[in-house]
């Protein structure tokens, strides 16, 4: 049984004291990949729409 969860006021959500930098560093590059990730998907998706749309173009 896990132990019951306590919430302690003095330190507020914001209080990034107890994240190491390397912690931080490490969510800052998953977001960074992962936005990398999304924008290249997107890039090739706009480029695959586009040459479609060229060539429904050239066949009519």
């Amino acid at each position: 049984m896990c132990a019951p969860a306590t919430f302690d006021s003095s330190t507020s959500p914001t209080d990034f004291g107890r994240l190491s930098m390397q912690d931080v560093f490490a969510a800052f590059a998953l977001i960074w990949i992962k936005t990398a990730m999304i924008g290249r998907i997107t890039f090739e998706c706009a480029r695959h729409i586009s040459a479609r749309r060229r060539s429904l173009a050239l066949e009519q």
